[in-house]
């Protein structure tokens, strides 16, 4: 993910900014590492590692220790599908 398309000046921003981007995220994508990011957004590490903690908890980052923060690819789950039957007295089963 390229940081210059990464927004925002506070957690809910930069974590929001990231969000909308990943909607279109075919793969995981590797994140900028913290103290990049907020050199590039010129805000705190401490407010880009919130960014990546609220992502976390919304289950769209996956953090991997020292290899950095990854984001998970939103992709539309496949619902299971349901097959109805007809009992004998026309019941759906």
């Amino acid at each position: 993910m390229e940081q210059s398309s990464i927004r925002g000046q506070t957690a809910a921003d930069i974590a929001d900014s990231i969000e909308r981007q990943a909607r279109s995220a075919e793969h995981d994508e590797q994140l900028p590492t913290i103290r990049d990011l907020a050199a590039t957004l010129h805000v705190s590490p401490v407010t880009v590692a919130a960014a990546y903690r609220l992502l976390h908890s919304r289950g769209l980052a996956v953090g991997q220790g020292r290899r950095g923060t990854r984001l998970r690819a939103q992709s539309v789950p496949q619902l299971p599908t349901v097959r109805s039957t007809r009992s004998a007295d026309g019941v759906l089963d």
